[in-house]
């Protein structure tokens, strides 16, 4: 039974195209925030695109997976992209969010849809907030942005030739400046994924109400064994693109080896760095790695390790990544490599160690000490890390601010 009376029932639209949709992965941000919504008897619309921001290939929704949704799924129309940094990539956020209003307005005229009362739209793409006011203009319903990412700074990062070519940069992405500079003057609330990100939306002129909702990550189902293992293990789970500090990683791990330290490396995900890592770890013994996991096999995995590496170069522009909730969730102290807000979690709750990314003698000096520590010190990293989870990523805590959050808005 619904524990909201009828009058309090909202129609809640979400925006985001970048999430896996049902069928594709494990829930996310916004598939998970979609179902705790409906769970209190909201009626919720997820407007995702129809290409896999993910996969780069068409998507579609499989009768078993609608099903089995307690929210309406709706994929919107629009070009794909091979790279992420890329004009093709523009034209596809351009055109999902002029086919999402167009579609939308006639959906709801047409007697479809039901208009909404709130509208929560992820940044980026910056065309997702545009889309959310632009409804608004119609509907007279709240908006919520959702910063998920510095965007257009990010971006800037990204840019080759150096300076000149984020000068360059700069006038080109002027467009989204000024896209976001709106949304932070006429949404009616904000929400981040971090501290970070809530500074940023105020650097961009935003001064009113905000929440801080990390990523998060779901709680195992079953009980974390904290015991140091025999032989130590680290994982990396994630992307293999530009932004991460994986071959040092590996090149430490061949060092650490030829010390004849006893330790296992498991590497999941894919990516375009896969090929060449694969390559460095060839003649190795304790590299392992794992490709594309499906949900029940990554949690295998990260259950049956010791510590979670998170090897990111800070020009990412990266605060808090998905991939620490997922450690952390099972009771995994980090090796980080990103400064601020991240580093400030690690430190305030003991549950890790920092590196200098592109730095593999910093690296090497921190998996050395992990792999020679008492396993009490260990394992009371392990326990802060649990701490950490519990107070800051438990994703049904989250889930159920944002709600609030939502309904009092």
């Amino acid at each position: 039974m619904n524990d909201i009376s009828e009058h309090l029932k909202l129609k809640v639209w979400v925006l985001n195209p970048f999430d896996d949709i049902p069928g594709e992965g494990k829930p996310q941000r916004f598939w998970s925030l979609a179902e705790a919504l409906s769970s209190k008897g909201h009626e919720v619309v997820w407007w995702s695109s129809k290409y896999s921001h993910r996969r780069k290939a068409e998507r579609s929704i499989k009768d078993g997976d609608l099903q089995s949704m307690s929210f309406d799924l709706r994929l919107v129309e629009c070009a794909p992209y091979l790279r992420n940094v890329s004009f093709a990539r523009i034209k596809n956020h351009r055109e999902w969010g002029r086919n999402l209003v167009a579609r939308a307005l006639n959906e709801v005229e047409q007697g479809v849809l039901l208009a909404p009362d709130v509208i929560i739209a992820s940044m980026p793409p910056l065309e997702g907030p545009m889309a959310a006011l632009e409804l608004k203009s119609h509907f007279g319903c709240k908006v919520i942005t959702d910063l998920m990412d510095a965007w257009p700074k990010t971006l800037l990062q990204v840019m080759p030739f150096g300076w000149a070519g984020r000068i360059l940069g700069s006038l080109a992405l002027y467009p989204y400046s000024r896209m976001l500079k709106r949304a932070m003057k006429e949404s009616d609330a904000v929400t981040a994924q971090s501290e970070t990100f809530v500074r940023y939306a105020e650097a961009n002129g935003w001064s009113g109400q905000s929440l801080v909702a990390y990523l998060g990550a779901e709680k195992p189902a079953r009980a974390i064994d904290i015991k140091r293992r025999k032989t130590c293990k680290f994982v990396y789970i994630g992307a293999m693109g530009r932004s991460y500090d994986l071959e040092n990683l590996v090149r430490v791990a061949r060092i650490l080896e030829n010390e004849k330290f006893k330790f296992e490396l498991h590497i999941a995900g894919e990516g375009e760095k896969l090929d060449a890592l694969k390559a460095m770890a060839k003649e190795s013994s304790m590299i392992y790695f794992h490709g594309f996991l499906q949900e029940s096999d990554l949690i295998d995995l990260l259950y049956d390790s010791d510590v979670g590496i998170v090897p990111m170069y800070p020009e990412s522009g990266v605060a808090v990544p998905y991939k620490a909730g997922e450690y952390l969730a099972s009771g995994l102290p980090l090796i980080n490599s990103l400064n601020g807000e991240m580093l400030r979690l690690i430190k305030n709750y003991d549950c890790g160690f920092n590196y200098e990314a592109g730095n593999p003698d910093s690296l090497l000096l921190v998996m050395r000490t992990l792999l020679e520590a008492k396993v009490d010190s260990l394992e009371s990293m392990k326990n802060n890390a649990l701490k950490l989870y519990s107070d800051k990523f438990d994703r049904s805590k989250i889930n159920s601010s944002l709600t609030r959050f939502i309904e009092q808005l």
